[in-house]
């Protein structure tokens, strides 16, 4: 789903996200004037509805994320650093913002 709005323009974008607010809360009420005959349940949906909300308007606090090894081990900046400068130097042309001559003249990307 993400890969579907990578084309569109944020006002797409935030259409969308509205109206998807808008099916949401629809969907509340509809649970909440019917929660009298399931109450367990509705409260159950009406979490999960709550929870998507919360995602879609960006309410949680950002995830952290951390970059590993295929087996999990963390990997240090450096050596990112130095796979990004590898994959720069082996990538077809055209494919990068840095072309391999400004790699090399850009001191802050120096790896040694």
């Amino acid at each position: 789903m993400a890969g579907r709005w990578r084309g569109s323009t944020k006002q797409e974008a935030d259409q969308a996200r509205e109206a998807q607010v808008t099916r949401l809360q629809a969907l509340r009420m509809l649970l909440w004037n019917q929660a009298s005959a399931d109450p367990i349940r509705a409260a159950e949906a009406l979490i999960k509805i709550e929870a998507r909300e919360v995602r879609l308007l960006g309410l949680d606090m950002p995830t952290k994320a951390a970059v590993t090894d295929p087996d999990g081990n963390g990997i240090s900046r450096r050596e990112r650093i130095k796979e990004a400068a590898a994959a720069a130097h082996t990538a077809k042309p055209g494919l990068l913002v840095f072309g391999s001559t400004h790699w090399s003249q850009t001191p802050w990307l120096q790896v040694s």
